[in-house]
């Protein structure tokens, strides 16, 4: 998970867009139903920075003429082939916002669209993700407050060590990753230990529902087959200080909260699997 910057394209220049080349009596269908989905667009925005997307009102229609299903047409059909679309696409740099592993393929209404017809092309409700991410959410629309996943625009987290892991001492190392939820609380400070207890809920909830830890615990266990292949290598015989000096440069390298960065922290901090690393090599 990490955060993304909220779009900039505002819902006013998306309608526009999308209704552009439309026929005239759904164009005049849709030009009525503006003022309806800018207002809730508008109001998704106000309920994401406050952190109250948990109460938003569903509806299944904008108006009478205009339905879940017509909104559904107008995404598919008009709003993926403009360029708000490419751009949103592009927001998460490339990565999924929620495994932050595997590439952007699509993107995920984060209140689903069947259930929240106005809010079906608004920028602030798509999320840059994977199809494993997207098809895992599916249009599960949790409550109260405490089991509504990490939204990338409005909830910050990459400042925040939230992830960490401990391995098990054996051979091959087996990692655990999971939320470090007194991590996340400490952050907020003892003023704040409500809003931090509902942050590091949050976390836990999108972590485990997207199955992260058994994701990261895959990826770990090939970058440790990785490390042992090379370092053991008969032609590797590098020194431990160099060994721990790519150690440090790889947490360096990536996000407080990127799978990888933690691992080599972990490894640095528990010295186990370097001294087990350092006897292989000098066989």
């Amino acid at each position: 998970m990490h955060n993304v910057p909220l779009p900039i394209c505002t819902i006013e220049d998306v309608l526009t867009a999308c209704i552009a080349n439309m026929h005239t009596s759904r164009r005049e269908a849709f030009i009525d139903a503006y003022p309806q989905i800018i207002s809730r667009s508008n109001e998704y925005v106000q309920a994401g920075q406050a952190g109250r997307l948990f109460s938003f009102p569903q509806e299944t229609a904008v108006t009478a003429r205009i339905g879940r299903k017509q909104m559904e047409n107008l995404y598919k059909n008009q709003f993926r082939r403009t360029s708000f679309y490419a751009d949103l696409f592009d927001g998460g740099n490339g990565r999924c916002t929620i495994c932050s592993e595997r590439d952007t393929q699509t993107l995920d209404h984060y209140l689903p669209q069947s259930k929240y017809a106005p809010l079906t092309v608004t920028s602030a409700n798509l999320l840059p993700t994977c199809f494993t991410c997207n098809n895992r959410k599916s249009n599960h629309t949790p409550a109260p407050s405490s089991t509504m996943p990490i939204h990338p625009y409005f909830d910050n987290i990459d400042n925040i060590p939230w992830l960490n892991a401990q391995y098990e001492k054996s051979d091959p190392i087996a990692f655990k990753f999971f939320v470090d939820v007194p991590n996340v609380i400490n952050a907020f400070g003892a003023t704040e230990v409500c809003k931090g207890k509902k942050l590091a809920s949050k976390i836990e909830t999108t972590f485990h529902a997207h199955k992260l830890g058994e994701f990261y615990a895959v990826k770990a266990a090939e970058e440790i087959s990785n490390l042992d292949g090379y370092f053991c290598h008969p032609k590797s015989n590098q020194p431990q200080n160099e060994i721990e000096c790519r150690f440090q440069n790889e947490v360096e390298r990536f996000g407080t909260n990127y799978w990888k960065a933690v691992l080599y922290k972990t490894l640095l901090y528990d010295t186990w699997y370097l001294d087990n690393l350092l006897r292989k090599s000098t066989r």
